[in-house]
């Protein structure tokens, strides 16, 4: 038997599975993220632990590899974007800082100021955002002269996990888009970025399509990680775009809402510069050999989300957990409490108070469901108006598990939802490109077919 290992990192959990070349999950994992939190909002992570942690979940994954069976390859995907900072050596300087945080945005504004947001946006496809490479290593520049001089390789950390594994230096061009380093339409590196961030562009990885081989599993990463010496290690993707191919959400008219951490919606499109007038945030995904990818996003939507229930959950006696059924059946548009699950202008615990002054539990629940559908419904209806279609839905993430939250979106937006590899999406991307980069699979349509995905879909009020 031949099989993948399909690796997704992403902001909370990172997920591996071991899956055989006909589809079948012979073995998953997923383990947690840790973090480092500091003043100024800093959000911070070792990436040597970090590639511990892998190492540790592949040693456990593969001890339920079937006795004679291959592993053809490894792909990694995930939620890059995470600044890091290298030595000589290519060893940290310093911990990697995440994408949460805050700490360049009270200088946000003076950051980067030969280039302005419309530039940064149609150089990269993303607009410029406080907590991502391009500003972060401009704010380290400005403030820690001293520590961003010395480092001789500034990436993000996904360079690092696969130069671990094969001690070769590549970066895919997904990933590369979140280092705000990559001008897509030349897809290469955009020179006045790195001038003005004093980078050297022979420090930086080389540039590669996603599903490329970028080398192979040495004797040491072996004895870390028990993957055989020699697996060959294929360039992944971002999150999304990986549970997009995970999902066979890859054709213009198709919606991949991921809501975990963050709740994105991701589709497919034929036209960068028309994503770019929406204000989308623009992924390679499949060109030139097919659509580009095109993303809105409400990022720490999901953390947002738990709060308020943590906070609700505390304020009646028998926990939430009571109204799961019945909430299905809600009508979400009729709702006497007005939430806004976006508000900045009250802390949450007090924001609750005063809402419990006028109504009960159950009525500020069903309202912040409500809110929460309201805003994706703007969102894809907009996406909609602008040109676009959306013919079908897939949700994954965490928030795809739950006994109502499916369902409840499904009735909302009066849209049937597929429910397809749910929590491990972007793990079968990872092994759709871990294919392809081995041959076993033509392309993305290729590799959803021999693999045998199948999906259960919800209709509204069903």
């Amino acid at each position: 038997m031949n099989c993948f290992v399909g690796i997704d990192i992403g902001t909370s959990v990172t997920k591996c599975i071991l899956i055989s070349q006909s589809g079948k999950i012979l073995s998953h994992i997923k383990k947690s993220n840790i973090y480092i939190y500091g003043s100024s909002n800093r959000v911070e992570f070792s990436v040597d632990e970090r590639y511990e942690s892998i190492c540790s979940l592949l040693r456990t994954l593969l001890l339920k590899k079937p006795e004679g069976a291959s592993v053809l390859a490894i792909c990694i995907s995930g939620a890059s974007g995470n600044a890091l900072l290298l030595d000589g050596s290519r060893k940290p300087l310093t911990n990697a800082v995440s994408w949460l945080d805050e700490r360049a945005n009270s200088s946000f504004e003076t950051l980067l100021t030969p280039f302005s947001s419309h530039y940064i946006y149609a150089i990269t496809g993303w607009p410029r955002i406080s907590s991502f490479p391009l500003v972060y290593f401009s704010w380290m520049k400005e403030n820690e002269p001293e520590v961003y001089h010395s480092a001789t390789y500034r990436v993000t950390d996904f360079v690092y996990y696969n130069y671990r594994l094969t001690n070769n230096w590549f970066i895919d061009t997904s990933t590369a888009t979140n280092s705000y380093l990559l001008d897509q339409k030349k897809m290469q590196y955009h020179q006045p970025f790195l001038d003005y961030l004093d980078i050297k562009k022979e420090s930086l990885p080389e540039i590669v399509k996603s599903g490329t081989p970028i080398g192979f599993v040495t004797k040491q990463a072996a004895d870390e990680t028990h993957l055989p010496a020699g697996t060959p290690v294929i360039a992944g993707s971002f999150d999304h775009p990986s549970a997009a191919r995970g999902t066979g959400m890859t054709q213009v008219g198709d919606l991949l809402l991921s809501c975990g951490t963050s709740w994105v919606g991701f589709c497919p499109v034929d036209n960068r510069d028309k994503a770019l007038k929406e204000d989308l945030l623009v992924d390679p995904f499949l060109f030139p050999d097919g659509p580009w990818g095109a993303m809105f996003s409400y990022a720490g939507l999901g953390n947002i989300i738990n709060e308020y229930l943590d906070i609700l959950s505390k304020r009646t006696k028998f926990g939430l957990s009571k109204f799961d059924e019945e909430i299905k059946s809600w009508n979400l548009r009729e709702n006497k409490c007005l939430f806004n699950i976006l508000q900045k202008d009250i802390f949450p615990e007090a924001y609750i108070d005063y809402l419990m002054e006028s109504f009960n539990v159950k009525e500020i629940y069903k309202s912040m469901i409500g809110s929460v559908c309201a805003i994706m419904e703007d969102k894809i209806s907009h996406f909609q108006h602008s040109s676009n279609r959306v013919n079908q839905i897939t949700m994954v993430g965490g928030y795809s598990k739950s006994k109502f939250w499916p369902q409840v979106l499904s009735n909302y937006l009066d849209m049937p939802i597929s429910l397809n590899n749910c929590e491990f999406a972007g793990c079968i991307g990872a092994v759709m490109l871990a294919g392809m980069g081995v041959g076993l699979f033509e392309n993305e349509s290729d590799a959803y077919r021999k693999l045998h995905i199948t999906s259960t879909q919800l209709t509204p009020n069903s």
